[in-house]
């Protein structure tokens, strides 16, 4: 799948959200995951019990058509995933990041607002 940058011609983020968000379902994650479309990135977010969203990553557009992964270490910090590449890529990133660190999926953490990774 090729890189989703706005006004580049190619596939709308919004519909890079989706397939990813089918990906990760796909994979039968058992956390929360959701993908929504951003100013320009794709934002990953987790739900904890209360159904309250935090943003988790971020999957950014890089050259050639692919994606970069970043993680959220703490409000305002982000760090680079390994993972890049297709969507497929990022989604086994994203599958990592949760088997690693559960309680990013688990925890209620900071509830993020609908502005969240902008």
């Amino acid at each position: 799948m090729s890189a989703l940058r706005p006004g580049s011609g190619d596939l709308p983020l919004e519909a890079a959200a989706t397939a990813l968000q089918r990906i990760l379902r796909a994979m039968r994650i058992q956390a929360p995951v959701h993908v929504r479309a951003s100013r320009d990135h794709l934002a990953i977010e987790t739900e904890d019990a209360d159904g309250a969203r935090r943003v988790v990553g971020r999957a950014v557009p890089a050259e050639g058509g692919s994606f970069r992964l970043t993680l959220l270490v703490e409000p305002g910090q982000w760090e680079e995933h390994p993972a890049a590449g297709s969507l497929e890529d990022l989604a086994f990133g994203v599958l990592e990041l949760l088997h690693a660190h559960p309680e990013r999926a688990q925890s209620p953490g900071r509830a993020r607002g609908p502005r969240a990774g902008r």
